[in-house]
């Protein structure tokens, strides 16, 4: 006898919201599939899959996307590593390294409970540059995040660690 799979699937319009500059229609699909966790999709008219949410906490948003040749937000992506798994006396955020570097440096950071944690990196003028990780949740725990600075001109630039009890700033020096 065969095996039967069932899975619920539900369309709705949530009306629209404003992604990367630009105001878009958004749909939701909601999934529920007792082999899977059950999750939302949230899609956008103009750009496609924009967040996977399950109901275990998890979420994973779009970052950017290319249609028809246009890129829209940051394709760059960010692999944040788990450097051990000994827990820091505190929150911290270290000085890159190399400094001065080119075009890549590691930025460190330290936390002592579960958070959200953001790093962004900024030129002098306060212009955002790129965003390494975006509000995602981090168990405590020391990290390594790279920063590839292959397409800026060299000069200083801030980045900007933040968590809802703890933010420090830094700089760093890119030299070509």
């Amino acid at each position: 006898s065969g095996f039967i799979h069932t899975v619920y699937y539900k369309l709705v319009d949530t009306g629209t919201t404003t992604w990367n500059g630009i105001i878009t229609k958004v749909k939701m699909l909601e999934i529920t599939d007792s082999a899977l966790v059950d999750q939302f999709q949230t899609w956008s008219d103009d750009f496609g899959l924009l967040q996977v949410m399950d109901f275990e906490g998890g979420s994973n948003f779009l970052r950017a996307c290319v249609i028809n040749g246009k890129v829209y937000g940051d394709t760059t992506f960010t692999d944040v590593k788990e450097i051990t798994g000994d827990i820091p006396g505190k929150f911290s955020l270290s000085q890159n390294f190399p400094n001065p570097f080119n075009p890549v440096t590691t930025i460190n950071f330290g936390l002592i409970e579960t958070d959200f944690v953001t790093i962004k990196v900024y030129d002098l003028l306060g212009n955002e540059v790129i965003i390494l990780i975006n509000n995602e949740e981090r168990k405590p725990g020391s990290y390594s995040v790279d920063f590839n600075g292959n397409s800026l001109s060299s000069g200083i630039y801030i980045y900007i660690f933040k968590t809802s009890k703890y933010t420090d700033v830094k700089k760093m020096t890119l030299l070509k």
